[in-house]
C-alpha cells in the first residue's frame, strides 16, 4: 500500500520488517524481493543489492537463490548510475560465480543467470548471440520482467553498433511487455527504466513530443509522488535542447527540494537532469546559478565533471550548446575539440547525445569560416541521421557556408514544426544579420 500511494522508502522499511517476520524460508525470500525493488525503484541500487544478498541468504530453494543472486550482479553493472559508489568488477564477477553454485537447474535460473552474463564487467560476454539465447531462454522462463531486461541488454547492443532504429524498436518492446504488469514494488523499477530509456533514445532522435510524453509517464508513476526529481530530471532534458530554458530552471527548483526531501542521495543517473539545468541557466546568461548547479551536478556524481572527460556524451554535447551560444564560432571551433568518431563516442550511452554534439561541432566551423567546414558537415550528417532536428542544423550551417541565408526561413519552421524554440529563434537571427 504505501508503495502504491508514493512512498517507495517507505514500503522498502514495511518489506524489511515484514521480512523478519516471516514464518518461512519462501516468505521471508520473497518480502526481500520486495523491499529490493523498493529501493531499487528509487534510485537506491546498493541497497537493492544488499537486500537481494540476503533474500538469497533466506531461501532453501536453490533456483529462487541463483535467480537473487544473478539479479544482483545485474543491478551492479546495469544500473552503476543508482548505485552510489564506484562498482568493482570483482565484486560482481563474485556475485555470478555465487549465482552459479547455487545449483538451480529451473529455466528461471538459468535464463537469469544468462542476464546476467550479458551484463559482466566490461561486458565482455555481450554479444547480439548471447542476448539472443538469453531472449530465448526468458522466453521459456515466461517471466515478462526478466524477458523486459534481456530487451534492454538488446538496446546496449544496438547502441553499440550506433542503430538508433533497432534500440527504438527493443524499448518499445519493453513497454509493450510492461503494460500489462501492474505496478508495483517488484515491477516498478523496470516500468520506470522502460520509460526512461524511451525517453532519451526518442530525444536522441529529435522526437522532442515522443520524448516528452515518455518523462511524462515517468512522473507520472505513483511510487514517485513524493519523489518527482526522478522523472522531473527526464522532463528538464527534453526541455534544454527544445529551447524552454525558462522551464527548465523552474523544473530545477522542483528537483532540487525533492532530492533534498529524499536525503540528497548520490544517483549518478540524476546527475544529467543536473547539468540540463546548469546549461540553461548558462543560456540565459545566469554565471551564478550555472555554477550552483553544476555543483549539485557534481554532488549527485560523487565526482568532479571534469573527470568524466568526453565519453559519458552528455557534457560535450551541453558544453557545446553553451560555448557557441555565449563565446561565439571561434572560440566553438577551438574548445569542440571531440571529435564525432573519435574513441570518446564509443561507449553505448554516449550515442543518445552524439547527434546533438555533431550538429553543434559543424555548425562552429560553418559560422567561423573554417576550412574544413564541408568535411564536418559531411561527418556530422553520418552521425546525426537519424535525428531530424540536427539535421536541419546541419541544413542551416551548409546554407550559411554557402551564403544562401534566402533558405533559412524554410529552416526556422521546419524547427517550429519540430517544437525546437531555441533552434527556431537562432534560425530566424542568422537570416537577418546585422
Amino acid at each position: 500500500v504505501s508503495f502504491r500511494r508514493g512512498r517507495p522508502g517507505e514500503a522498502q522499511r514495511c518489506f524489511e520488517l515484514a521480512a523478519d517476520r516471516s514464518a518461512t524460508p519462501a516468505e521471508r525470500h520473497e518480502r526481500l524481493r520486495l523491499a529490493s525493488g523498493a529501493a531499487a525503484a528509487r534510485n537506491f541500487g546498493a541497497a537493492a543489492v544488499e537486500l537481494l544478498e540476503r533474500a538469497a541468504g533466506a531461501t532453501d530453494d536453490p533456483d529462487a537463490a541463483a535467480e537473487a543472486l544473478a539479479m544482483a550482479a545485474m543491478y551492479r553493472h546495469r544500473c552503476q548510475g543508482i548505485m552510489g559508489r564506484p562498482v568493482l568488477g570483482a565484486e560482481t564477477a563474485a556475485l555470478l560465480e555465487r549465482a552459479r553454485a547455487c545449483g538451480g537447474s529451473g529455466p528461471r535460473a538459468a535464463a537469469a543467470i544468462a542476464m546476467a552474463e550479458g551484463w559482466a564487467p566490461g561486458f565482455l560476454s555481450r554479444s547480439r548471440a548471447q542476448t539472443e539465447e538469453a531472449l530465448a531462454l526468458a522466453g521459456r522462463a515466461g517471466d515478462p520482467l526478466l524477458h523486459n531486461i534481456v530487451l534492454d541488454q538488446l538496446i546496449a547492443v544496438e547502441m553499440a553498433q550506433r542503430d538508433l532504429g533497432g534500440a527504438l524498436a527493443a524499448v518499445r518492446a519493453r513497454l509493450a511487455l510492461l503494460a500489462p504488469l501492474p505496478v508495483d514494488a517488484r515491477s516498478g523499477f523496470e516500468h520506470y527504466d522502460a520509460l526512461h530509456m524511451g525517453c532519451r533514445l526518442f530525444l536522441a532522435v529529435g522526437d522532442l513530443a515522443a520524448a516528452r510524453r515518455h518523462a511524462d509517464g515517468i512522473a507520472a508513476l505513483p511510487f514517485f509522488r513524493e519523489e518527482r526529481h526522478v522523472g522531473l530530471g527526464r522532463r528538464v532534458e527534453v526541455e534544454v535542447m527544445a529551447g524552454d530554458f525558462a522551464a527548465v530552471v523552474a523544473g530545477g527548483e522542483l528537483i532540487e527540494r525533492d532530492w533534498a526531501r529524499a536525503g540528497r542521495p548520490v544517483a549518478g543517473n540524476l546527475a544529467v537532469g543536473a547539468y540540463c539545468v546548469a546549461t540553461a541557466h548558462a543560456m540565459l546568461g545566469d554565471g551564478p546559478g550555472h555554477r550552483r548547479w553544476v555543483a549539485l551536478t557534481e554532488e549527485l556524481l560523487g565526482t568532479p565533471v571534469s573527470g568524466l572527460g568526453n565519453d559519458c556524451g552528455w557534457v560535450p554535447a551541453l558544453d557545446a550548446l553553451v560555448v557557441l551560444h555565449t563565446d561565439g564560432p571561434a572560440a566553438a571551433v577551438q574548445r569542440l575539440t571531440s571529435d564525432p568518431d573519435g574513441p570518446e563516442w564509443a561507449n553505448p550511452n554516449s550515442m543518445l547525445w552524439l547527434p546533438w554534439y555533431a550538429a553543434t561541432w559543424a555548425e562552429a566551423a560553418a559560422l567561423a569560416g573554417h576550412p574544413d567546414t564541408a568535411e564536418r558537415i559531411d561527418r556530422a550528417t553520418r552521425a546525426a541521421r537519424a535525428n531530424p532536428i540536427a539535421l536541419t542544423v546541419l541544413d542551416r550551417s551548409a546554407a550559411v557556408a554557402a551564403g544562401q541565408l534566402h533558405r533559412l526561413p524554410e529552416m526556422a519552421a521546419r524547427f517550429a514544426a519540430a517544437g525546437c524554440a531555441y533552434q527556431h529563434a537562432r534560425t530566424l537571427r542568422l537570416a537577418t544579420p546585422p
